[in-house]
């Protein structure tokens, strides 16, 4: 992670297993640095103006319920630079996307510096919230590619990598398309009465459950004496009706 001088950044510890009775850590800044400040009970990191463009370890270690250390810890290490030209702002056109699973997209970037000049879309690091839902395929020059993965909502996030701190956030909408359709109900209808098929549409997480109902045309034998109504399934035979005729939900 890179920090600019005179910025702070906040560290959140992950712990495994993940069902871990005790979640407390303890914070700290190895090597006895003086550049650099941590809290060492909510890992908040604090850089002074003054610090050395280098390299810090900040290391988080574990603690049991009586307050004791367990031994287990991880370190992170952070880079803090000279922000002599930060990034003042980011822009992302359009500002929430839609997309269907497997479809990729384009998102086009804007970055401005505090002396006008223009960043690239790789001077920021792309994170997308839900990974099973939409992942980040491509940085280019000015865009980012975009491709759902699974139906669902996710934030793409942003943050300048020159250590200026500057991030941005947009939602992502990602529909699941129907994958295949199965009819059920009976498969015979007496003459002057009606019968309802039932669609079910598969994945269970599809975005649009509606199925349009119509015939399959040239397999009515029954001279057009058979209806299917088209959203709910209803079949309908008159009187006098006689034949086959075969009903697709789509």
């Amino acid at each position: 992670n890179v920090v600019a001088q005179g910025k702070n950044i906040q560290l959140k510890p992950e712990l495994f297993p993940a069902y871990t009775a005790d979640k407390k850590v303890e914070w700290k800044v190895l090597n006895d640095e003086t550049g650099i400040t941590v809290n060492k009970s909510n890992g908040k990191v604090t850089v002074k103006k003054d610090a050395a463009a280098k390299e810090y370890t900040i290391r988080a270690t574990a603690k049991a319920a009586d307050g004791t250390f367990t031994g287990v810890y991880a370190d992170y290490t952070i880079r803090v630079v000279e922000l002599t030209n930060p990034i003042t702002t980011i822009k992302v056109v359009p500002s929430s996307l839609d997309l269907n699973d497997m479809e990729q997209k384009d998102v086009h970037v804007s970055v401005k510096k505090k002396d006008g000049t223009t960043g690239k879309a790789s001077d920021i690091t792309w994170i997308s919230s839900q990974d099973l839902v939409v992942q980040v395929e491509s940085v280019g020059e000015d865009t980012i590619t975009l491709k759902g993965i699974h139906g669902g909502k996710a934030k793409i996030n942003g943050i300048a990598n020159d250590g200026s701190g500057k991030k941005i956030s947009f939602n992502v909408t990602v529909s699941q398309k129907a994958a295949s359709v199965a009819i059920s109900g009976y498969s015979t209808v007496a003459a002057g009465k009606s019968i309802t098929l039932k669609a079910t549409v598969s994945p269970e997480n599809v975005t649009n459950k509606k199925v349009i109902w119509s015939m399959v045309p040239d397999s009515d034998t029954t001279g057009g004496k058979v209806t299917v109504n088209k959203s709910s399934g209803k079949v309908s035979a008159a009187a006098g009706a006689q034949g086959t005729c075969t009903v697709r939900a789509t």
